[in-house]
């Protein structure tokens, strides 16, 4: 006979034998599908409801919602995708949808859409003809001459003439910039007034040292000062600076 077999071991292979019908899960309920079955309801009720009613209503006659606490999210939305009404009664909120109203809106919008299209296509056709008319002004061999000579002028001509009057520009320009560079204000001539005193000084302390070392090299060697001044081309007298 046969070995009998475990009952235990044949449910846990059966149950591991099928992976995929345990992952098969219906999907939740999407927030659009919500919302559209809330949409149905009220246009199909032809009502007016408050918030407190709908949070009963809904989910007895909408499938996808079965908790009220989602029901005001729900309509919020709804009422910011301006799909749904709300007007104050009194102290209380109303809510409804009607279906002939909705559609009256999308018509008004509508009309408002082919409206913008028509003005539109007015501002598009006129672009057209500007940029036309600029393409023929642009490649037009002559141009008018809206001065006092009347007529029609050249071009190439005009091209020339204003390349040469650019050219004199810049030249113009270049030589203003190089004027500056000469222009005297007051702070100016401090700072050269303060850099000429500065150089004075350097001076006349250099004098001081030659006026030394000669002294030096004629003491030190028992020569004649006029004759190191001669050798080395060192004036009698510097010139004063002050």
């Amino acid at each position: 006979m046969p070995p009998k077999r475990n009952s235990s071991t044949a449910v846990a292979s059966n149950t591991n034998s099928n992976p995929t019908q345990q992952s098969k899960r219906p999907k939740p309920p999407s927030q659009q599908l919500k919302k559209q079955e809330i949409l149905t309801f009220l246009q199909s009720t032809y009502s007016y409801y408050t918030l407190k009613e709908l949070e009963k209503l809904i989910p007895k006659n909408c499938k996808s919602i079965s908790n009220g606490i989602l029901v005001k999210d729900l309509i919020k939305s709804l009422l910011d995708d301006d799909l749904i009404h709300m007007e104050k009664c009194g102290n209380i909120n109303i809510i409804w949808c009607f279906k002939r109203q909705v559609m009256k809106e999308q018509f008004i919008i509508g009309e408002k859409l082919e409206s913008s299209l028509q003005v539109c296509k007015e501002e598009y056709s006129k672009l057209e003809n500007d940029i036309e008319d600029c393409l023929q002004g642009e490649y037009n061999e002559y141009i008018i001459d809206d001065g006092n000579n009347g007529g029609k002028l050249k071009r190439d001509d005009c091209l020339r003439e204003l390349k040469e009057l650019d050219d004199k520009l810049k030249v113009s320009k270049n030589n203003v910039m190089e004027l500056e560079k000469f222009k005297w204000d007051d702070e100016r001539i401090s700072l050269e007034k303060e850099e000429k005193l500065k150089d004075i000084n350097r001076l006349e302390k250099l004098t001081d040292n030659i006026e030394i070392l000669v002294s030096y090299l004629s003491n030190k060697f028992l020569i004649d000062s006029k004759q190191i001044r001669k050798e080395f081309g060192i004036p009698e007298d510097f010139k004063e600076f002050s």
